[in-house]
């Protein structure tokens, strides 16, 4: 892919991000549920494992300096010190092992669910123990363990569900990937066949 398309990609998937972020249920001293989780895991369908993360750190720096692409239209250095923050740090690992592990077209099955379910394991994984730690701050230990807890309940639960329209769009965003973006495309034909070297991090 050249270098400018590329770039576009990744600024249009920083943008979504952005628009994702907009359609936000707040809860008290806790994360605000989003639609990121979604479109986190369909960039690095899309776009591969190194151009998702690219476009998960896009989306990140762009906050930092000041952009209003957080939750609530927020952006700057401060949101780094929101319990939210560590999710935002754990999209970029999490696009790129969604791309990393989404490399051919597949029928809907458990273990294409567990698939799109490990880069949601992984944005916890780096999500909870910074929300934990933030609350620590503000809380003390016992409310900030209580609170992220069952944050991370009703975040697990949420993000589930929002996997299974991942689920059943899958063979479709791996079409795209197939057709768009990858340097050699494919034949759809083709396209069930054993992946080419490196596919799955384009």
């Amino acid at each position: 892919m050249g270098k400018v398309r590329s770039i576009v990609y990744i600024a249009v998937t920083a943008a979504l991000m952005a628009c994702a972020a907009a359609f936000t249920v707040p809860l008290p001293f806790s994360v605000p549920v989003t639609l990121q989780t979604a479109v986190c895991i369909s960039a690095g369908i899309i776009l591969g494992g190194r151009r998702g993360a690219a476009a998960m750190a896009a989306y990140l720096f762009s906050g930092l300096i000041g952009l209003p692409v957080f939750s609530g239209f927020s952006g700057g250095i401060a949101c780094a010190l929101k319990p939210g923050f560590g999710y935002i740090i754990g999209f970029i690992p999490g696009a790129y092992l969604a791309g990393a592990l989404s490399y051919k077209r597949q029928g809907v099955s458990f273990t294409l669910f567990f698939k799109l379910c490990c880069p949601v394991l992984l944005i916890y994984l780096i999500g909870l123990p910074y929300q934990f730690f933030v609350l620590y701050f503000s809380l003390g230990g016992k409310l900030a363990l209580d609170f992220t807890l069952s944050s991370a309940a009703v975040f697990l639960a949420a993000d589930i569900i929002k996997a299974v329209p991942v689920l059943f769009l899958y063979g479709r965003l791996v079409y795209l990937r197939q057709r768009f973006v990858l340097k050699n495309v494919r034949p759809a034909g083709a396209a069930c066949g054993a992946p080419g070297a490196g596919e799955g991090l384009n």
